[in-house]
């Protein structure tokens, strides 16, 4: 997986077998991993945490609500995928979470095969994301000198114009000079 150096992740589950198995998984692909046992440990670690996570993995079957997780995400860092474990007895509440902004739900018990597609899909959005904010950026550069070439091409026209105006009224008033001219050496002849 490309870049995991550059994920940060938070692990949310209270089984602490499972968290230690998960975390140890994560840690030893190279993963900057921060565990939690329940949804306000790990609500807490959102709040404190300068940096946003690139990943919010959590239990949905926390003894505290595991949903306040997705919501206070949602609310707080809506770019940061939540992807939900849970069993397959609440695989119900799973889709629910799915409507609610959760990013994708693993069913437990899983294997760490399940994980590793999971992470891809979490690193290749990450990309796409990464990648369309730089197009973004260079659109809007375009228009940007786009704008400034519409703003110099007003400006050169203004110009060709108001010189265009001078030279046809510096021009009459030649015709009218050689006009006057032409009669005056007419009428000294």
């Amino acid at each position: 997986m490309a870049n995991e150096n550059e994920f940060r992740i938070l692990l949310v589950e209270n089984d602490e077998a499972v968290r230690t198995a998960l975390e140890d998984f994560l840690c030893m692909r190279g993963f900057d991993v921060t565990s939690a046992s329940s949804a306000s440990s790990a609500i807490r670690h959102i709040r404190e945490e300068t940096v946003s996570f690139d990943l919010v993995l959590s239990d949905l079957t926390l003894p505290e609500n595991g949903l306040e997780i997705l919501r206070f995400v949602a609310q707080r860092h809506k770019d940061t995928p939540v992807v939900v474990m849970t069993s397959f007895a609440t695989l119900d509440a799973a889709i629910d979470s799915i409507r609610q902004g959760a990013f994708d739900y693993i069913t437990k018990p899983f294997k760490f095969a399940q994980i590793e597609v999971l992470l891809n899909k979490v690193a290749e959005r990450k990309k796409l994301i990464h990648d369309n904010a730089k197009l973004s950026e260079r659109v809007q550069s375009l228009y940007t000198r786009l704008d400034m070439l519409k703003d110099n091409r007003d400006k050169v026209d203004r110009f060709m114009r108001e010189t265009s105006e001078k030279l046809e009224s510096q021009a009459e008033k030649l015709d009218n000079c050689l006009s006057l001219l032409q009669r005056m050496l007419l009428q000294s002849r």
